[in-house]
């Protein structure tokens, strides 16, 4: 068979089916209706994200136990709740609009070794948190909650 034969009729069998294929898909969905099929965007919802916080206490803390109170002999299940003034040293990238002190109540929190219930001013510490944030173009409202998730503490040591 000729070469100049061949060529034009597969080419025109190529238009007839082209057209079959490309409409297998179907049409494509209509401007402002692509949320009922890929749902709703997340962009303006509140995320929560770390938040690191360490500095020292500015004043004494007085931490009332919560947990743990039956077993005094074993100290791997108490757990504390209070009130920390923190004189605040440093932060994360999220916590970098933090003032100094900075109050934080804290819930059901374990203590170090050598750590009471009250440490004096000058405990080390250490906050760790979640903070919501939300995308710089949305609404703000419910933006900025600090929720405190773990404290460390660590008592200085003494110089003789």
């Amino acid at each position: 068979m000729n070469k100049t034969v061949v060529i034009p009729a597969l080419l025109a069998v190529g238009v007839f089916i082209a057209p079959g294929a490309a409409g297998a898909k179907g049409k494509p969905e209509p401007a402002g209706k692509s949320e009922a099929v890929h749902g709703k965007s997340h962009k303006c919802t509140a995320h929560k994200v770390g938040y690191v916080v360490s500095g020292t206490l500015a004043a004494p803390a007085t931490l009332t136990q919560t947990a743990g109170a039956e077993t005094p002999a074993d100290t791997s299940d108490d757990r504390y709740s209070g009130t920390l003034s923190v004189t605040v040293t440093k932060t994360n990238n999220h916590a970098k609009g933090v003032t100094s002190p900075q109050t934080y109540v804290l819930s059901d929190i374990r203590l170090r070794d050598g750590v009471t219930a009250t440490p004096p001013a000058g405990t080390a510490v250490k906050v760790i948190a979640k903070i919501t944030k939300i995308s710089k173009k949305c609404d703000q409202t419910g933006a900025g909650i600090v929720t405190p998730r773990k404290a460390t503490l660590t008592i200085p040591k003494t110089t003789a």
